[in-house]
């Protein structure tokens, strides 16, 4: 069920990445083992090596509709040969401890089958050592799937893990993370993961049906969904949207989202350091937030958000949360 391609040293078949990579964590594997087993004995789950899109019913407009369906995987092999951004980079003697990273995954996952999400649990490969972040694979917008194209080689081994959506040309970079809907709006992140090639590549596809509409990210910031997190507006009140404006390049694009949202919630720099404003909704009035930030769940609590907090530390160090460890497939 679960692959493994290397001895319990961590040296893989061919002998390399033995000097970067830690050995595996034996004890983080036979829990993940027990629980996909556990979890496909009564059916909660349908476990998989990768994912054939075109075979099932996507459709996803906004980031706040009732989630029905998504893909997740869990962080078993979570390891990094050396970091490719900024948390990894200042990780790389802290790294994740796996089993830990596993049990407090499984608080996410058993939050998700609460919520009746129909959940597509990519089997967890030491060939895809950073596939917790399962977000950064595709995206739907829409009826369509976009499938990724990597920036890091690191990540390259993730690219099949779903197929039967639009592949984008090798001169399109996109990420999952950098994708934000809103309606017939869709905000893309134009920084060190998604290019310009990506803005007009995705324009073109989405045709009129679509607005994309590109935010420009300071050096060093992972991802859009980073430094910015919609909460309600303009589908509902009282609205506004969480933003860590330091991450922004352009002040416009802050003022064009304070016009849209009514208001921005500024976070600090600690609060987006530890993956505060990747929040991620179940439905228009349920969030799952990381208990790290207490002032930003009490923001959303007055705003009347149900938050549901999910201790996460461990992928954190890998620079993601919660939205960056789910890719919806459906949302009503």
């Amino acid at each position: 069920m679960i692959s493994i391609s290397t001895d319990n040293t961590g040296i893989t078949k061919t002998g390399k990445r033995a000097d970067v990579l830690r050995p595996l964590d034996q004890k983080a594997i036979a829990q993940t083992t027990t629980l996909i087993e556990g979890l496909q004995r009564v059916g909660k789950v349908n476990a998989i090596d990768r994912l054939d899109v075109a075979a099932i019913k996507v459709h996803v407009q906004d980031e706040k509709g009732k989630l029905k369906a998504a893909v997740v995987s869990l962080p078993t092999y979570l390891d990094w040969a050396a970091g490719i951004n900024v948390a990894e980079i200042a990780n790389m003697h802290n790294k994740p401890n796996r089993l830990n990273a596993v049990m407090e995954h499984i608080e996410l996952l058993n939050t998700l089958l609460g919520y009746g999400v129909e959940v597509h649990l990519l089997n967890p490969s030491f060939e895809r050592l950073e596939g917790v972040y399962a977000r950064d694979i595709g995206m739907v917008i829409g009826d369509k799937v976009i499938e990724a194209n990597f920036v890091s080689p690191a990540r390259f081994p993730e690219e099949g893990s779903i197929t039967g959506g639009l592949k984008p040309p090798k001169e399109v970079k996109i990420e999952g993370g950098n994708v934000i809907l809103e309606g017939s709006k869709v905000f893309l992140g134009i920084g060190d993961r998604t290019n310009l090639e990506a803005l007009e590549w995705l324009r073109g596809i989405l045709g009129n049906q679509f607005e994309v509409t590109p935010i420009n990210l300071v050096p060093g910031v992972l991802h859009l969904d980073c430094v910015f997190s919609p909460i309600a507006k303009p589908n509902g009140t009282p609205g506004g949207a969480i933003a860590y404006s330091a991450g922004f390049k352009h002040d416009s694009d802050i003022t064009m989202l304070r016009k849209m949202y009514g208001q921005i919630f500024e976070a600090t720099k600690q609060e987006y350091n530890a993956l505060g404003v990747n929040t991620f909704a179940l439905d228009p009035k349920t969030r799952i937030v990381t208990p790290a930030c207490p002032r930003l769940i009490g923001l959303l609590t007055e705003l009347g958000q149900r938050v549901v907090p999910i201790k996460l530390d461990e992928i954190v160090k890998g620079e993601g949360y919660a939205r960056c460890s789910i890719m919806p497939l459906q949302r009503e």
